[in-house]
């Protein structure tokens, strides 16, 4: 049980990290745009945010999949008589 907990863990990192990067190339993109030079500024700040945000939202939407498929498994085991 305790690999199959990791496993998800390492999921909901894995896609907070993509989707902060994405969020964070869209950031840069808006901020060049904006000026209309290359620099670093408050884009940055965002970043952390961003993970936060993406994390929590992969982190509930895989705890709510994992409840179902817990449940569902555990009615096949009652039906079954096991």
């Amino acid at each position: 049980m305790k690999g199959r907990t990791l496993a998800w863990e390492l999921v909901e990192i894995a896609g907070a990290i993509a989707a902060t990067y994405r969020a964070g190339k869209w950031a840069v993109a808006c901020a060049y745009l904006e000026r209309g030079y290359d620099a670093v500024g408050g884009e940055y700040l965002v970043l952390p945010v961003f993970y936060w945000l993406a994390y929590q939202a992969i982190h509930n939407f895989t705890g709510f999949w994992r409840e179902i498929y817990a449940d569902r498994k555990e009615r096949s085991r009652k039906a079954s008589g096991m």
